[in-house]
């Protein structure tokens, strides 16, 4: 931690920033509890929000913009570091300007934080004592240079960096060093003192007073620190930022003599007047605990009182128009209205919009409300609305806010949440001629888009091309947004500062694939779910020589629910050169660039960057849908015409297993598809490139096979049983799953059917009518014996699994029963009707001491079946 002239927290801000820290830890423990069974919720994009909150002109008040995961947006540890950057800036700023631009910023900096303790201790100490050398990092510095013309500047700084560390403990000292002696508090005082009179000039002045003021502070002389400032400071004609720390050290000194109201007072006018203090300013204020009307009165003017109102509605997480009303009524110029107004607007959206739209549970979609509490919380948001819109409809009448057009925006925002769109229309219809500030006009073509989404009964050509010059404006915003840096050490950094990108793609998925699937529109809806997905490129770190690409990177819908028939349709309309201009907006994402990040792993199993390369959505991604798509759909010929429009070297990676013993030396693992295995754990895995080692050949050889069962009648029986192999090994059980779908998860076999080839991959349907009808091909009893037992696995995985543990878990806190049997499961996996064939039939082979051998479960029955 560098060291700041001017900022130390209060005895006070201490008290409270532990405090703060055990309420925040308290807090989020019990949201971490509700949400334990869940994905953690990004807490700066975890709401569908089109009223964007950084609608107001002064953005110095990010730190309040309404969140309710994170307290004001952030830790108090951030937030003092951040005003800590923003005070050392301010006070660099002061002395560039006083040093009449002969110095630069950087050895100002340089000079007032980043000196190493060494070279404080060794040059400034030295200078005092007449003994010093200049240093080699300091000869060539401006600012020293500057100060070195004037003694009594030099000294000044000689004296700051002594005694700073006597009012500022460093880094991990900082909570448990102990204070100098007060007695040498008071000596430092009286050097600055006697140095006063030097300075003409108020500048240094000022700094006198304020280190005057702080040592004896700090060194217990509250009253002597207190009346100082009342004699010397608050009296100057300072524009400078120190006025305002030396307020701060002067509120507190207020409330450690038992005046809490002037302490009130102060903190709200420091809250207002110095960006640099606000948040600790705003916790000091909350740490009096004042009746608001007791500070009110102590306010000069409306201003100050509407900063007082202002500050108790931001305390305020649930939805209230009190403060808001007191605000507007006291000063409706106040910088607070937009603040506050917008806040409840983004209440309204985190409490009831999200879970309107998205049309699930409120506690599911949130997770801030308690779930038995659902009714009562919406039907509340549901009162409120009309009673924020009035308010807004009068900051839009009478015109006493700086920008009453933003009343106009937030009424019509309401009309849309209320579904009243002609109202909506009716408060933009009112600003049309208004020239607005860049941001509100941005929110207010946003809005229109809403309101002409919602108006449309039917998306056909017309309404289409209703909406393209909406969605074009929307585009180019997203377009610039993706220029945008983020800072990737922030952990939550996806959509941070990325509006837009937000707003496209909830608009996408949310409000316009919803009406092209009740018009049972799928591929449109699809293609509404790829833009959405795609307002920010995804980041992919795959190893180099595992990177799947193709349907891997298109969304999950694309993955799991379009048939061959809709992807055949998108694939026409790519090809097409004569797409609307609509059309061609909402397929530009096939084309547009994704970085990818290439990494290897070393010898030691360490990912190392080796550059980046650029990939793209293109046809291939589609070919690859459509083929998987065939696969599922048994139509095998076709697979292989879909399949061979797409690079061999793609389609190899593409069935590369990567997903298991990833740090292993057989990272790249290839699974044979067409493997006879009686147990399917562990599965077969080889480093060479087996028969069907990727889908193209894996399509050619079922359709080879299926063609035989027809041309060759001798050869039918292994036919099938080979298909059915392969069947079974591309299903969640199998060796190859990675044939049949995208991704697989451990809980994939407790789902009811979801997907469209979930007959397949789940319960091997078609698997088991081929390895039937292979034993009724043929006449050896060795192989009939096999293909019972192949059969009997498949009806195994027909028998539904009950729930996890962990589901049970999570179901129960809805209030959901367990309605499964475990017992009945495990009774029914041993009493499967093959194991009875098996047993009556086939128990002179070979292969059936194999089964007995290698499956309990028909071990299990053949002891319970024993007459």
């Amino acid at each position: 931690m560098k060291r700041f002239f001017g900022h130390i927290a209060s005895p006070t801000c201490k008290r409270l920033i532990i405090y703060c820290v055990s309420f925040i830890g308290v807090f989020f423990i019990g949201i971490a509890l509700d949400l334990a069974c869940g994905p953690e919720p990004d807490p700066y994009d975890y709401y569908v929000s089109f009223f964007h909150n950084n609608l107001q002109k002064d953005s110095s008040y990010q730190r309040f913009y309404f969140n309710g995961y994170t307290f004001l947006n952030g830790n108090i540890y951030e937030a003092e570091r951040d005003n800590k950057i923003a005070e050392g800036d301010i006070n660099v700023k002061e002395w560039l300007t006083y040093c009449g631009g002969r110095v630069t910023y950087k050895d100002i900096s340089n000079v007032l934080y980043e000196l190493d303790e060494k070279t404080d201790s060794l040059y400034f100490r030295g200078y005092q004592k007449g003994k010093t050398k200049m240093p080699d990092s300091l000869k060539n510095n401006s600012f020293i240079k500057y100060l070195l013309a004037d003694k009594k500047k030099m000294a000044y700084l000689v004296l700051a960096k002594k005694g700073e560390p006597l009012v500022n403990p460093l880094n991990d000292e900082q909570w448990n060093a102990r204070r100098p002696d007060k007695n040498v508090l008071h000596k430092f005082a009286l050097e600055y003192i006697r140095m006063e009179p030097g300075f003409k000039n108020s500048f240094l002045k000022l700094r006198c007073f304020y280190q005057v003021q702080r040592l004896l502070h700090y060194g217990g002389y509250t009253k002597e620190a207190s009346d100082f400032y009342d004699k010397h400071i608050k009296t100057m004609h300072s524009k400078s930022h120190v006025m305002g720390w030396a307020m701060c050290l002067k509120a507190g000194e207020e409330e450690q003599s038992g005046n809490k109201v002037q302490a009130a007072y102060l903190y709200s006018k420091l809250f207002a007047g110095y960006p640099e203090r606000r948040v600790r300013a705003y916790y000091d204020f909350l740490t009096t605990k004042v009746p608001i009307e007791s500070t009110i009165k102590l306010a000069k003017n409306d201003n100050e009182k509407a900063t007082i109102y202002a500050i108790k509605g931001i305390h305020n997480a649930h939805v209230g128009l009190a403060a808001l009303q007191q605000v507007y009524e006291a000063y409706p110029k106040s910088e607070f209205v937009s603040l506050l107004l917008i806040r409840e607007i983004n209440k309204i959206e985190e409490g009831y919009l999200t879970t309107k739209i998205n049309g699930g549970k409120y506690y599911e979609d949130i997770g801030y409300y308690e779930h038995s509490k659902y009714d009562s919380v919406k039907h509340s948001f549901i009162k409120y609305v009309p009673k924020l819109k009035a308010f807004c409809n009068r900051i839009a009448t009478e015109r006493k806010y700086t920008e009453p057009e933003l009343g106009n925006l937030a009424s019509a925002y309401l009309s849309w949440i209320q579904k009243d769109t002609k109202a909506g229309f009716k408060a933009l219809s009112a600003i049309r001629s208004k020239t607005l500030r860049g941001k509100l006009s941005d929110e207010k073509q946003l809005i229109n888009l809403l309101l002409l989404s919602q108006s449309i009964k039917k998306l056909d050509k017309r309404s289409e091309n209703k909406l393209l010059p909406s969605l074009t404006w929307l585009d180019e915003k997203v377009k610039q947004e993706r220029t945008q840096k983020v800072d990737e050490s922030y952990f939550y950094g996806k959509y941070d500062l990325k509006y837009y990108s937000a707003s496209a793609r909830d608009f996408y998925e949310k409000l316009l694939a919803p009406i092209y699937f009740k018009q049972k529109d799928t591929v449109k809806a699809a293609l509404c779910i790829l833009k959405s997905e795609m307002t920010i490129p995804d980041e992919r770190v795959w190893d180099e020589n595992a990177d799947r690409g193709l349907g891997f990177d298109m969304p999950a819908f694309w993955q799991n629910n379009l048939r061959s028939s809709q992807l055949k349709k998108v694939i026409d309309w790519q090809l097409s050169p004569g797409k609307s201009p609509y059309l061609k907006l909402l397929m530009a994402e096939f084309k547009y660039p994704v970085i990818k990040k290439v990494v290897r792993w070393t010898k030691s199993y360490k990912v190392e960057k080796i550059g980046e390369k650029p990939g793209q959505k293109t046809l291939s991604a589609t070919y690859d849908l459509l083929g998987t798509a065939y696969l599922r759909e048994h139509k095998y010929a076709a697979a292989v015409r879909a399949f061979k429009h797409i690079d061999i070297a793609k389609l190899d990676r593409s069935t590369n297993d990567a997903y298991n013993d990833s740090l292993s030396k057989h990272y790249n693992q290839y699974a044979d598809p067409f493997a006879d295995k009686v147990r399917d754990y562990p599965h077969v895995y080889s480093l060479k490139k087996t028969q069907g080692y990727n889908k193209l050949t894996y399509a050619e050889t079922m359709a080879w096979l299926e063609r035989q069962t027809k041309v060759n009648p001798k050869s039918a029986a292994k036919s099938y049983y080979k298909m059915a192999c392969g069947l079974y090994n591309t299903s969640y059980y199998g060796n190859a799953w990675i044939y049949a779908a995208y991704s697989s998860a451990s809980d994939d076999k407790y789902r009811t059917k979801v997907f469209y080839y979930d007959d397949d991959y789940l319960r091997n349907l078609k698997a088991e009518t081929w390895f039937i009808k292979a034993r009724e091909l043929s006449n050896n009893a060795e192989f009939k014996a096999r293909c019972t037992f192949m059969a009997a696995k498949c009806r195994q995985t027909q028998i539904p699994v009950p729930g996890s543990w962990e589901q049970r878990l999570a179901d129960a806190k809805y209030g959901i029963k367990f309605e499964g049997n475990d017992h009945g499961y495990s009774k029914a996996l041993r009493n499967n009707y093959y194991f009875s064939d098996l047993k009556k039939n086939y128990s002179k082979t070979k292969f059936y001491r194999t089964a007995v051998s290698d499956c309990s479960y028909f071990r299990d029955f053949l002891t319970v079946s024993k007459p």
